[in-house]
């Protein structure tokens, strides 16, 4: 069992009471063990706001034989050398904000092969503010680029593919259906031509019209895009 002021240091460098400290130490909790302080400080942790930090009270002097902790000078961000500005918007700060996830990750391997618990505390909450962050920021980049129309998932676009290939093919077997015998009765290659192409843009205008009024249409824009290419002029 731990002593009184083994318990009353854990609970001064932890920032916990002495009541939590002796429960974690019927709980198994070595207190001689930082990484077994450790554990029991993480889960803790997980039951409260994460963006929470507990310090030690100011008013609570630290138990005998335990040096006083020396809160760090505030610093001057009007003095910090700040570096040139590099390129802006969205995908720039994407860019700096993975370099800054990168080392956080980096920093907090480091914090675990040394065994400290307060560094590996401090390095893991900053690694996953940075890497939250970032990942609301890729979502965001990822949905705004969408938006922009500069990507399109490639489940959608296969889709569409199919689509249009299956009312092309409609397209082109009514014009079989309709305009063979007229065809084969034109003798001039010229005719021949100029007539199919004709009356296939007619037959093609129908069918993709057609295709938005059932469960596999072809999307208002990429139907446009079809009746342009064949130069026809009417709307759809």
């Amino acid at each position: 069992m731990a002593d009184a002021e083994q318990i009353k240091r854990v609970a001064y460098e932890t920032g916990k009471t002495t009541n939590t400290i002796r429960r974690w130490a019927k709980q198994g909790c070595d207190l001689n063990n930082p990484a077994s302080i450790n554990v029991f400080l993480q889960g803790n942790k997980l039951r409260q706001n994460p963006n929470t930090i507990r310090k030690p009270k100011k008013d609570n002097p630290p138990p005998a034989g335990v040096p006083a902790i020396e809160p760090e000078p505030e610093p001057d961000l009007n003095t910090i050398e700040l570096g040139p500005i590099g390129k802006r918007g969205a995908a720039a700060a994407l860019a700096r904000l993975e370099e800054i996830e990168e080392r956080a990750s980096a920093r907090l391997m480091r914090a675990i092969e040394h065994g400290n618990a307060f560094q590996v505390k401090a390095a893991q909450e900053f690694y996953l503010r940075s890497s939250e962050t970032l990942r609301r920021l890729d979502l965001a980049v990822e949905t705004e680029r969408r938006n922009a129309e500069e990507q399109v998932p490639k489940k959608q676009a296969e889709a569409i593919s199919l689509h249009i290939a299956e009312w092309l093919r409609i397209a082109f077997a009514q014009f079989l259906s309709s305009e063979s015998r007229s065809l084969m009765g034109i003798k001039d290659l010229g005719e021949f031509k100029l007539y199919a192409v004709e009356r296939f843009k007619g037959i093609l205008h129908m069918a993709v019209k057609t295709s938005l009024q059932t469960n596999s249409p072809i999307p208002p824009w990429a139907a446009a895009q079809v009746i342009e290419a064949w130069n026809v002029p009417t709307n759809l």
